[in-house]
């Protein structure tokens, strides 16, 4: 099957409004996660939640030692990482 955007695509899956994202099932059940704003596409939600960081410039990841910010809690844990060197 072959996956595509659609103007209407609250029509036949889940469409997230706030997350800017939808869901689609194919033949085998499983469900894409499709982003509104760029060609990006997963099979698992949490993917496409720390994808959607990108676009909306969330970064809940916080050092409490430099006050810098991540996106990404792998990139935060290598650099607090710095802090103990």
């Amino acid at each position: 099957m072959k996956y595509h955007r659609s103007i209407n695509v609250r029509h036949g899956s889940d469409y997230d409004e706030i997350g800017g994202t939808y869901a689609v099932s194919n033949e085998d059940g499983l469900k894409r996660h499709f982003c509104i704003s760029c060609p990006y596409s997963t099979i698992f939600k949490s993917n496409m939640l720390r994808h959607m960081r990108s676009h909306t410039g969330e970064r809940p990841f916080h050092c409490k030692t430099c006050g810098k910010r991540f996106a990404h809690s792998h990139h935060f844990k290598r650099h607090c990482s710095t802090h103990f060197l």
